[in-house]
């Protein structure tokens, strides 16, 4: 019978294993990589409160988190497949245990920019559109405004049929 088992990665040869070093060149680099990210986020968090200041301050806290999370997003990548091909690697674990908590720590600092985009509103925001940079980010595409749209017709189409309920009851009370 062959042993189907999973030889450990240090078992296996070099060329028949994923290359880390097209992620980054080494441990070091990675970590310089997580640091950067972690040490941008306060100025990201540095914006919430004032993007309805000016379509710059929109642009460029977008700008900003479109940034780190595409930098997160390749960080957290590099101990994600190196977890995966051995689960038992405790210093695997480890470092994909910082991507993840750098990870939420990004989302937080970004949380403030649907609300407050929404906040701004749609006229504002759209009489901004026109300004060079803001294509990705007009409000007819931005998901943030169609989540709101959606839950706003929805929320109206409620009231609606609950006046209609209304008068309903009120038609089949008898009046004095």
């Amino acid at each position: 019978m062959t042993d189907l088992a999973t030889p450990p990665r240090s078992d296996v040869p070099v060329e028949r294993t994923w290359d880390a070093k097209s992620v980054y060149p080494s441990l070091a680099a990675w970590e310089e990589e997580l640091e950067g990210v972690a040490a941008a986020l306060p100025g990201l968090g540095a914006l919430a409160g004032r993007l309805g200041e000016s379509p710059d301050m929109v642009l460029d806290a977008l700008e900003r988190r479109d940034e780190l999370t595409r930098r997160m997003s390749r960080a957290y990548v590099y101990p994600y497949l190196e977890y995966a091909v051995e689960t038992t690697d405790q210093s695997a674990v480890a470092r994909l245990g910082r991507a993840q908590a750098v990870s939420a720590e990004a989302l937080a600092a970004a949380s403030f920019i649907d609300p407050e985009l929404l906040s701004i509103g749609r006229e504002r925001l759209s009489a901004a559109r026109n300004r060079p940079g803001y294509g990705p980010v007009a409000p007819d595409d931005d998901p943030a405004f169609l989540r709101q749209l959606n839950k706003d017709q929805e929320q109206e189409q409620r009231i609606r049929d609950l006046e209609e309920r209304l008068a309903e009851l009120d038609d089949d009370d008898p009046k004095p």
